[in-house]
């Protein structure tokens, strides 16, 4: 055992969900003697471990990897601990968890997972050291309010669920950043003109957020490929900019109550695929047709399509809407509409073909 490098036990899936009665789990293990582990693992996986630390006498110093989801764990180990080693943390859903073990010296870490783990209220200000970090998930820490300023190599931040309120401004110039999630945070207001900054971002949700508005430099996320404002119930705009966004392909507006009027279409937004606008106020959609005349030419104008690879568009609930307009007909590759809880009465009949599913 003094030389154990892997120890993994099984029963329980990385969220921690029982696979089987958690009681049978526990007959295997007596774990109230537990007083050593040996310092050689490099990799340590216990899912829904039992008790409050880790042995006093381990040493994390040669770990690499750290999966232990489900836990009882209140404290993971003492102050003192060097885990140079360790790249990778999984601690998501241990809801007995009170501070985030010190992590200080783990400037190898590359990604933490702390799904869950409720009873945390920061992220300690060390984080901003470990330059190596890629990906943190703190979703679900519905307690957590502080987060700290982030190492600048971040390319995924998921926190979804959590009571923070303010962004410190380092999380707006992550130049690398490909998805930021705050689905949930209800404390979320408002979001800074300098997200622009964000110019590798392909993924961006703010659903159930308290945002009014989206800052006219969100056309410079030139890579976004989803917009995920489900339920905003206080969204009232979008600036007209958002035509800038070539490569959104999935936006979502779903539910957001307050919101009345789509902005004028400047643009073709060529690879637009799904819309959803059900539960909103809206009363028509803006022109998906834009009529193109070429200076000194003696052609007539042609038509552009402005929403050419449009395949969902949903419009249920929108109960201030009361026909289809004749742009939709121009739409080649709409598969599905949606059209229930408005004030539509009838279909027309000439509708594209290529529709299979109606609603």
């Amino acid at each position: 055992m003094y030389n154990l490098k892997f120890l993994k036990f099984y029963g329980v899936d990385r969220r921690g969900y029982y696979n089987y009665p958690r009681k049978d789990f526990n007959l295997h293990f007596n774990l109230q003697d537990l007083e050593y582990l040996p310092n050689s693992l490099l990799h340590l996986s216990w899912p829904a471990y039992t008790l409050k630390y880790l042995p006093s006498t381990f040493s994390a110093e040669n770990l690499t990897e750290l999966s232990m989801p489900g836990s009882q764990l209140q404290r993971l180990w003492n102050e003192g601990q060097k885990p140079r080693n360790l790249k990778h943390v999984d601690l998501s859903h241990s809801k007995q968890m009170v501070e985030v073990p010190d992590l200080s010296m783990s400037v190898n870490i590359e990604s933490i997972d702390l799904e869950g783990c409720e009873r945390l209220v920061e992220i300690p200000s060390y984080f901003e050291n470990l330059l190596k970090l890629t990906w943190l998930n703190a979703s679900c820490c519905t307690n957590l309010s502080v987060l700290s300023d982030m190492p600048c190599n971040m390319v995924s931040l998921n926190l979804g669920w959590t009571a923070i309120e303010d962004l410190p401004s380092s999380i707006w110039s992550q130049e690398k950043l490909v998805e930021l999630n705050l689905n949930g945070c209800e404390g979320i207001k408002k979001l800074p003109n300098s997200i622009w900054k964000l110019y590798s971002l392909t993924s961006l949700v703010l659903s159930k957020t308290s945002i009014e508005g989206l800052p006219p430099s969100i056309e410079c996320l030139s890579g976004l490929e989803c917009l995920d404002l489900n339920s905003c119930r206080k969204f009232v705009s979008l600036p007209t900019s958002i035509c800038k966004l070539k490569s959104l392909k999935t936006f979502c507006l779903i539910g957001c109550s307050s919101f009345e009027n789509f902005p004028e279409i400047l643009e073709p937004m060529e690879l637009l695929e799904s819309l959803s606008l059900g539960g909103t106020k809206l009363k028509e959609l803006p022109s998906l047709i834009e009529n193109v005349c070429c200076p000194n030419s003696i052609l007539p104008p042609s038509s552009v399509i402005l929403w050419p690879s449009m395949s969902m568009l949903d419009l249920s609930d929108c109960t201030m809407l009361e026909e289809i307009p004749d742009c939709i007909f121009s739409l080649n590759s709409l598969f599905r509409l949606d059209a229930s809880g408005t004030m539509i009465r009838s279909i027309p009949s000439r509708l594209q073909p290529s529709i299979k599913h109606l609603g």
